[in-house]
């Protein structure tokens, strides 16, 4: 999941920064575009519930805290940084894995 979305939020960053930071009426607008599509959160907290339903994952929190945390790495790496801080996602592969090394490590209980 991190491996394809992490590019697809960089590559998107300028219309994703209008979903954050446009006006009232842009994000009202973009709303109306996804209306009847899953989104990303749904697929992950799915994904997460699934994992713990199975006893891979270890954790008290709710599958929809462990995906807005997973979005929010993903978001902080892929648009923050390279907008706001001069960032670069040279590496979108070993970002991801670093995403994915740093969350599962907790999720697990190990120490990174």
């Amino acid at each position: 999941i991190v491996c394809t979305v992490l590019p697809y939020l960089h590559r998107n960053r300028e219309i994703l920064r209008l979903v954050f930071m446009g006006s009232e009426a842009e994000r009202d607008y973009l709303q109306t575009l996804r209306q009847g599509s899953d989104s990303t959160l749904v697929r992950i907290s799915n994904y997460f519930q699934a994992q713990i339903n199975a006893g891979r994952l270890r954790t008290t929190s709710q599958p929809n805290e462990l995906a807005l945390a997973l979005l929010g790495i993903m978001l902080a790496i892929a648009i923050i940084g390279p907008l706001h801080y001069g960032t670069t996602l040279d590496n979108p592969q070993k970002s991801s894995q670093k995403i994915v090394q740093l969350f599962l490590n907790d999720l697990r209980g190990k120490q990174t």
